[in-house]
């Protein structure tokens, strides 16, 4: 019998692939590992809509954005609104 290899790697030779306890816990390895990066890209995307909406007129978001103090004082409301926005949106 040939081995065949389906998602992550998961070994398909057994005659019950699909509902074998070995290759059901190889299979949620295998997806759990691909979480990490989407995790990470939803907190990048958390801290960001956080920056808009609440560091806007702060130092921190004075950094972040290469803003001067008069600018994020006029623009205030407009990142609120912005950040409140993004923070509806999914991410990428």
């Amino acid at each position: 019998m040939a081995t065949l290899l389906g998602e992550a790697g998961v070994n398909l030779s057994c005659a019950a692939a699909s509902t074998c306890g070995q290759c059901l816990s190889e299979r949620a390895v295998g997806n759990n590992d691909r979480q990490y990066p989407g995790r990470l890209v939803a907190l990048i995307h958390c801290y960001i809509v956080y920056l808009e909406m609440v560091l806007w007129d702060t130092p921190r978001g004075h950094k972040a954005f290469k803003l001067t103090t008069e600018f994020a004082s006029a623009s205030k409301v407009l990142a609120a609104n912005q950040g409140l926005y993004n923070g509806f949106s999914p991410p990428a």
